[in-house]
């Protein structure tokens, strides 16, 4: 990531959306750019910084998985109802985990309805 690489997703960003089109900004800067989380989207101890995403997701989950015995995943997820599994340890579907965890919010988005009723 440099700045001139920053400098034609921003334009080619603008561009797109004139044209109804989102996410341009994101394919053009890359993926490491789309998982920082800046200081409103984190939570104590990190909500005053930014924070990158994991150079090597799928690495991480392997190490977490070799020390715990248990499979893990890393999930980008945000408040405008996209995720995107970023990590996951060997022989986790990632498409699978993403499918998962929308259905999961879900039925307890529709949970929570069901209580205000």
């Amino acid at each position: 990531m440099g700045w001139f690489r920053i400098l034609i997703a921003t334009i080619i960003g603008g561009i797109g959306k004139l044209l109804g089109r989102k996410g341009w900004f994101f394919i053009i800067a890359g993926r490491q750019v789309a998982l920082i989380d800046d200081f409103a989207g984190t939570m104590p101890p990190y909500h005053r910084h930014v924070v990158l995403g994991p150079k090597d997701p799928d690495k991480v989950c392997d190490m977490i998985k070799e020390k715990t015995g248990v499979d893990a995943v890393i999930i980008d997820a945000n408040d405008l109802h996209k995720a995107d599994c970023v990590g996951a340890s060997k022989g986790v579907d990632k498409e699978y985990v993403e499918k998962l965890f929308w259905t999961t919010l879900q039925v307890t988005q529709n949970s929570k309805r069901l209580l205000w009723l």
